[in-house]
């Protein structure tokens, strides 16, 4: 029913989207992970199902590295000189201070790996973990 009635891709993938959720709100989790994770390959962001720890550690140090960049490019174009007296604060104002996302498929993505996180909390920590590093990258 989805291809008869959807009008573009977007449409398509907006009606996956909510499929996930249903699915999530019915408890079959594994069923929403499989069809999330298929949405996210079409949309360019491709996430394995069967992660591992080692997986984890790859995208945590992704992370940690977008997070320091961002943090120590806004230092350097605060008014202050630099001391803020705690890493942290800068991270969250650099992210605050990011340009508003305009690429369609990209806010998608986000909006499906969110709508994932209680399906993969209850079936698979790691994905979790992969798909919260994710969504901050």
């Amino acid at each position: 029913p989805i291809d008869l009635h959807a009008r573009c891709i977007q449409d398509k993938r907006r009606a996956f989207f909510k499929i996930i959720l249903i699915l999530g709100a019915q408890g079959r989790f594994s069923e929403a992970i499989r069809q999330g994770l298929a949405v996210l390959d079409q949309l360019g962001e491709p996430i394995k199902r069967d992660v591992t720890k080692e997986d984890v550690a790859v995208e945590f140090r992704k992370t940690e590295a977008l997070l320091h960049e961002t943090a120590t490019k806004w230092v350097a174009n605060t008014s202050s000189d630099g001391i803020l007296g705690q890493w942290d604060i800068s991270v969250v104002n650099a992210i605050l201070a990011a340009p508003v996302m305009h690429d369609k498929d990209k806010e998608l993505s986000l909006m499906v790996m969110g709508g994932l996180l209680r399906s993969a909390y209850q079936e698979n920590h790691h994905l979790l973990s992969i798909l919260m590093h994710r969504s901050l990258q």
